[in-house]
């Protein structure tokens, strides 16, 4: 067996065990056509092989795309990778992934948590009660809006491609 086909072997097997973690976003910037943001992505590896590999053409980041369910939300595109180095056990980071979400989507998204017309509609009526006389609350508002955002995040997933070896991996995994 050839080198590059061990290598690609070992890649492999080291690739489909990979765990990763998504950071926060960074430096938020909107505008009239979009979200903009930066992530870091942390790669970690859970197997006993350590796994190194480093550029000249043999890996390739490519894109990181987010969805809710079959819809894709976003999309970046990863910086320019010069070596991956997972030791066993041990993690690799990519930093400031560039995300960008068109705002008619992220303004669909936010609409739909929020519960929609007839959630706005009470919360309005709330804030601005024409009977005086039976005060109300915004707690189903707040109740609607945790409730929506924890379905939404439990739908959304990340795709992240790098390209190794002449080989295409595309990690996907639930935000939680």
């Amino acid at each position: 067996m050839s080198f590059i086909k061990a290598k690609t072997a070992q890649a492999k097997d080291v690739f489909s065990k990979i765990l990763y973690k998504i950071s926060l976003p960074k430096r938020l910037d909107i505008s009239i056509n979009r979200l903009r943001f930066y992530i870091d992505v942390t790669l970690q590896n859970p197997t006993a092989q350590d796994f190194t590999a480093s550029s000249g053409g043999l890996i390739t980041a490519k894109v990181f795309r987010v969805y809710r369910g079959t819809e894709l939300l976003g999309f970046g595109q990863l910086p320019n990778i010069n070596s991956v180095a997972l030791q066993a056990g041990g993690k690799c980071s990519f930093n400031d992934i560039y995300i960008e979400i068109p705002t008619t989507d992220l303004a669909r998204q936010l609409w739909n948590v929020t519960g929609g017309a007839d959630s706005w509609k009470k919360l309005f009526n709330n804030i601005f009660p024409k009977d005086t006389q039976s005060p109300q609350t915004n707690q189903q508002f707040v109740e609607t809006l945790k409730a929506n955002s924890m379905k939404l995040l439990s739908e959304l997933r990340y795709e992240l491609d790098i390209e190794t070896l002449g080989q295409l991996y595309t990690f996907n995994k639930n935000i939680i």
